[in-house]
């Protein structure tokens, strides 16, 4: 984790500050209200703080400072985790959940958590509370388009918020990749990959269907901020910067779109695998039953045998019960039982019982 919770960047500054608490942003003896003022000459200049892990203390500070609302403080405070865009009288309030990646033994998940972002005509303060890199990615994108964008700080809170959303794109691509795939192994797998194959279908639904969760309501709020910057308010970003959170709500609801069409595909093939499965076992039943009437059968053999054994073995006068120590009856019966099994099979297999 890194140690530098505090980061502030001015228009004014070739470089960010970085700390591990607020008055070390500062040298000792400086005023901190100093790092928020900028030069007269820069009507256009704009700060931007961003806090990442901060305590209950800390937030109060800082919000109060800046005369933020205390609702937005309550929120920021619970790490409220419905995605909105609220307007104040000063500033403008913007709430949107993002996601780090966690490996586990079978795989990756997707954990949330959300960004906080007030935005002042001056300035912006962001507030995190778990690790990620979207401000460091911020400032990276600021030092290579400084030249070509007017930057302000509408246009900051665009650049986290499309910063936020770009990060699904990887994602994206690899549950498509895994979803192809497994689409092309259902019918081709192995009986000994079941196990491991229905554990990967439940995988990569459940990523899929955390990854929709997380993009679900970013289109509703974006398309109604957008809606806003074209009315008469006045902390709403200006007609380009809602022109730029448009393109966002087109990407969201592409990614949408798509993850939407995986989940189908990966329902498809988990139905197709339960039903290969079936067919499977369906199949092997059959085989079995067969097995099971040709023995059945065969044993059926044996009861004309055992009739005519015990005919001859009665303890009563049979027929060659005299035979003096002679052998032809003993193999002339044997010979009957022999014409008796083969008449019995050829006729089964005549009529193919066997």
């Amino acid at each position: 984790m890194d140690k530098n919770r505090f980061s502030f960047f001015s228009s004014a500054w070739e470089s960010t500050i970085h700390a591990a608490e607020m008055g070390d942003l500062v040298l000792p003896g400086e005023d901190i209200r100093g790092l928020f003022e900028l030069p007269k000459d820069e009507a256009d200049g704009v700060w931007w703080l961003n806090v990442n892990c901060a305590s209950k203390e800390e937030v109060h500070g800082i919000c109060k400072a800046f005369g933020v609302h205390p609702l937005t403080i309550e929120d920021i405070i619970t790490q409220e985790a419905r995605e909105k865009i609220e307007l104040f009288p000063s500033y403008y309030f913007a709430c949107f959940r993002s996601f780090n990646v966690v490996k586990e033994p079978d795989g990756v998940e997707y954990e949330p958590f959300n960004i906080y972002v007030l935005v002042f005509r001056q300035g912006t303060l962001s507030f995190s509370f778990a690790p990620n890199s979207h401000a460091s990615q911020v400032r990276k994108r600021i030092t290579a388009l400084k030249e070509y964008v007017s930057l302000s700080s509408d246009w900051i809170c665009y650049a986290l918020i499309d910063n936020i959303v770009d990060s699904f794109a990887p994602v994206i691509r690899t549950i498509e990749l895994e979803a192809d795939a497994i689409e092309d192994e259902v019918f081709v797998m192995r009986q000994d990959d079941s196990s491991s194959f229905l554990r990967s279908i439940g995988r990569v639904r459940k990523n899929c269907m955390a990854l929709l969760r997380l993009l679900g309501g970013k289109a509703d709020v974006l398309r109604g901020f957008t809606k806003r910057c074209n009315e008469n308010y006045q902390v709403t970003p200006h007609m380009d910067i809602g022109m730029y959170l448009g393109d966002i709500q087109d990407h969201v609801v592409t990614m949408a779109t798509n993850l939407g069409h995986f989940e189908k595909m990966l329902s498809r093939a988990h139905s197709n695998y339960l039903a290969t499965l079936s067919i499977n076992s369906i199949s092997q039943g059959t085989d079995t039953n067969r097995v099971l009437s040709k023995i059945t059968f065969l044993a059926s053999v044996l009861v004309p045998l055992n009739l005519v054994s015990g005919v001859f073995g009665m303890n009563v006068a049979v027929p060659f019960g005299n035979s003096g120590g002679r052998l032809e009856p003993f193999f002339g019966i044997i010979g009957c039982m022999i014409l008796i099994c083969s008449l019995i099979l050829g006729w089964a297999r005549w009529k193919r019982y066997i």
